[in-house]
Order: C-alpha cells, then structure tokens, then sequence
C-alpha cells in the first residue's frame, strides 16, 4: 500500500538518495512521521530508511508494550528497527540532569550511533516548537533560543515542525494506522508538559491563534538571529589578527573603534572566537569581555592552559601547546588504563548470552572465537582506520563516524583491534565479523569508563 505525504511535511529537508534513520516512540508524531519517510522510501527517493526506538527503562511495563509496538509496526511495514536500553536514571545522577535532559542526551546519542552518515527525522511538531519558546523565555535566554527548535541542524531534520498535533491524528486516522500514548506526557510534574497542559492552553484562551503566533514569532527571530550571525561572521573577519588576536579597530575609509560596534554584533564575534577555540561562551563570561574592550584592559583564566587578555583595543588569546599523541594498549581481562578512559574487559561462557544480549547494550558485545589472534589492543584513530559495523554491508571511514565532534574528543574515542583489524569503535560499537549470533559460545564484554 502506498501513503500519502502529510500535507505540510518539509520533503525539501531530504535529498535524493538520502539515508534516513527515524526517531520512533510510538507515539502519533513519530508514527506519523515513519509512515511519511515510508511513503518516500517506496518513491524510490530515500536510499535507505531505518528506525531507532529508545527504551528508558521508566515506565515498566508501559514502556515494554511501547517498544514491542514498535517492532511490530516496524515488521509490518519492512522498515528495521534498533532498540535501545537508555540508563537515563543512572546518567541523570552521573550528570547531575533532570530525567527530562537525560533522556534528551542518551536519545540523540543512540541517533547518532545508528545515523551511519545519513540524517536523523525526529517528529517535533508545531505545538512542540511554540513550547521550546515559552520553556527558554521562561528559563533565559537569547534571541538565537528564541527562535525555538530549528527545522534542521547538522544531520538533525524535522519535517513535521509546521504540522499540528490536529493535522498529525487526522492524517492517521485518514490512513488507519495505530499509534501508542505515553501517560507520563499527561502529568504535570514535567517542566514541558506544565507548558503543554496547562500554560498554552491558557494562552489559547486569550487568543485561540496563540500557537500559531508563537511559532510565527519563532520563525522571525531565526531569520534576524541569522542576519546578525551571519553579519558577525564578516565583522570576525575583519576583526582577526592573526589566529589568536582580534583587532578592535578596523582600518577603512571611516575608522571605526570597540565602542562604535553594536553590542548584538561584538557580543556575537566574541562568542564565535571563544567557541571556534574551544572555549564555552556563556552569558556572564561573555559581558566580562564586553566590560574588558569598554575599559580597554582585563585578564581572564579560559581554562588551565588558556588565558585571554584585553590590551587597549585588541584581544589576546594564549593557549600553551600541548603536543597530539598517538597510543595504544595491550588489552587484558579485567581494567586497562588509556591515557583517557579505562577498558574493562569480561568474559561470558554460553549460559551468559540471553542475559546479556537481552539487558546489555548489544554494541557492546562480540564473539571471543570470532577474535583474530591472541592480543587485543586499545587505541585511538588513525588516519587510515576503517571498520564494517553490525548489519551494514560497507565499511565506515573512523574519520567520518566521528566528524561531528571536535578533534580534541576523537583523539579521545576508543578503537579496540585485534590482529586483523578494527573490531570496536567507541559509541558506534563491533564490527560485523565478530557480532554475536545464536551460535555464539562464549561473549567478550566491553565497558568504557571516563577516568
């Protein structure tokens, strides 16, 4: 059966040949948004489309009967499916986040692992973007936040995002698909379903368009905070001298100093520097340079190997060099030490398996008999490094899986070989030759800890 696209849904977000992996809860929107990529997948004009469900383990035996709707959704229309365990109470209590920003982080972190390269749809829709407003206006923010959730960032696209919820359940009643309701989206004691439940629908009362007027608004901001990024971008041009100074003079026809330069402009060409350098650029650290160029001197301590420094009308950064190294451990059972993380390794007879491929993140184990040789070792990327994950049919490049992170993490990620080739790859997991099968004897075990 073919199905027709949603009227709204953003198709120009996709390209011709796309990969595709689809954020799927079982709710309406994500529902709706599987049977939409179906639709295209079958027009021939996404190459591959997958799904990711992600269990977070809270919800008992609702969030059991999610995820099996979701296998069953998925084998009904030929679409495979990747489940996920998320510990999103343990990494709450490690991070010190709420159970809303845990879930969040773990989600677009298991996304990410399955993306291969390709885009990930996830099913924010209309009222979803005009909550993500009123959430950062409540909390604070700038004129970037409010512009709600963009309709595409790095390889993140949502096409749904000027569909309403109304739109979303009339067209799956249209087509008669089923789709599951998570309970916890109708308590209150959520930050956002308080603004979904109880804030919004007052502002409805006021002026029924609220939403769409929100949005709209959202809409405008995204364009303004582009025009004035995109203008810092030509003043940080102007501004550099040499890769780690900013002149805040710029030389021309009409001299211009620090203090004729808008402040939504240099605030945003000091952000820029600090973050294309590594640096974090909040709001207060932000006004501690703006205060430095007015009174044309100051000093600030950006990390333990980093200063910046303000001398009249120029900034200085100085970092101390810290030489990139390459290494590599011989691995054994029990805890190995990296420079960076510790690699602990266990092995599983037979009797283990279920146990394990049932409760433990799948990626994370592999077939000892399938080991080439007798030594393991953990390393990190070198510029060659290749490896062909579980159920793909290509090998990835290392360089690519992990090209959205800064140089400074990759250098960081774990790559573990044995005396063929690659057969681990941190947050991506075992290569397909040694994956475990039915016929799996005994099970290595690898865990990653942060020292």
């Amino acid at each position: 059966m073919s199905y027709p696209l949603i009227e709204k849904f953003n198709r120009s977000l996709i390209e011709y040949g796309d990969d595709v992996v689809v954020a799927l809860s079982g709710g309406a929107d994500s529902v709706c948004l599987l049977y939409n990529m179906l639709s295209l997948w079958e027009r021939g004009y996404i190459e591959t489309l997958t799904a990711v469900h992600c269990n977070h383990g809270l919800r008992g035996e609702e969030a059991d009967r999610d995820e099996k709707f979701c296998k069953d959704l998925c084998n009904k229309l030929k679409i495979h499916l990747y489940c996920e365990k998320i510990p999103v109470t343990e990494y709450a209590k490690e991070h010190s986040l709420s159970l809303e920003e845990a879930g969040r982080n773990l989600r677009y972190k298991a996304f990410e692992k399955y993306r291969m390269g390709g885009k990930i749809a996830t099913a924010h829709n209309k009222k979803d973007n005009a909550e993500t407003v009123i959430f950062n206006l409540i909390r604070g923010t700038s004129l970037a936040g409010m512009g709600g959730i963009p309709i595409m960032r790095d390889a993140i696209i949502r096409p749904l995002l000027d569909v309403s919820r109304d739109e979303i359940e009339d067209y799956l009643k249209e087509i008669g698909a089923d789709y599951v309701t998570d309970h916890t989206n109708l308590e209150t004691k959520y930050s956002r379903n308080k603004i979904r439940l109880s804030i919004i629908p007052e502002m409805e009362n006021i002026n029924e368009g609220a939403v769409n007027n929100i949005t709209s608004f959202a809409k405008l901001a995204s364009y303004d905070e582009e025009f004035l990024s995109d203008l810092a971008d030509d003043y940080l041009s102007e501004l550099r001298h040499g890769e780690n100074e900013l002149d805040l003079i710029i030389e021309n026809e009409d001299r211009t100093e620090a203090e004729d330069i808008p402040y939504a402009i240099l605030s945003r060409v000091i952000k820029k520097f600090l973050t294309e350098k590594g640096f974090s650029a909040d709001r207060h650290r932000i006004d501690t340079i703006m205060d430095y160029c007015r009174e044309g001197d100051g000093f600030l301590n950006l990390s333990p190997t980093a200063t910046l420094e303000v001398r009249g009308y120029r900034i200085i950064l100085t970092q101390k060099e810290t030489p990139p190294f390459t290494f590599e451990i011989r691995l054994s059972e029990g805890e190995n030490f990296t420079p960076y993380k510790k690699v602990i390794l266990i092995y599983h007879n037979s009797e283990d398996n279920d146990e394990l491929v049932n409760k433990k993140f799948t990626n994370h184990i592999l077939d000892c008999d399938k080991i080439l040789g007798t030594v393991l070792t953990a390393r990190n990327r070198r510029n060659s490094d290749r490896i062909q994950l579980v159920g793909r049919e290509f090998q990835h490049r290392i360089k690519k899986l992990y090209e959205n992170i800064s140089a400074f993490e990759k250098d960081r990620k774990i790559l573990i070989a044995d005396e063929g080739d690659i057969i681990f790859a941190e947050d991506f997991g075992v290569s397909e030759r040694v994956k475990v099968t039915e016929e799996t004897k005994r099970i290595l075990e690898i865990r990653i800890e942060e020292l």
